[in-house]
């Protein structure tokens, strides 16, 4: 049986997240999506992926909020990135 306070890590698509801050400095998404290119001209983004989950709780009509990684998230999106963990 799990523990219900360890996390489950599941793909989930990334246009399903949904912010818990108002704002996100976009020079900082600017920065995360160049980092993403260059992890993709290299064929490494989804082992980049594996090691920066994006954290999230389940909330109201269960939805994914994103509690942290919100520039990251940001530029997933913009990137068009399907699914992250």
């Amino acid at each position: 049986m799990i523990d219900p306070r360890e996390p489950i890590v599941s793909p989930v698509p990334v246009e399903e997240l949904r912010p818990t801050q108002i704002t996100v400095g976009m020079r900082e998404v600017a920065l995360k999506r160049q980092m993403i290119r260059t992890q993709d001209a290299k064929n490494k983004t989804g082992a980049f992926l594996g090691k920066h989950m994006v954290p999230v709780v389940l909330g109201p009509k269960n939805r994914n909020y994103v509690t942290d990684h919100h520039h990251l998230a940001r530029a997933l999106l913009e990137e068009g990135v399907k699914d992250v963990l």
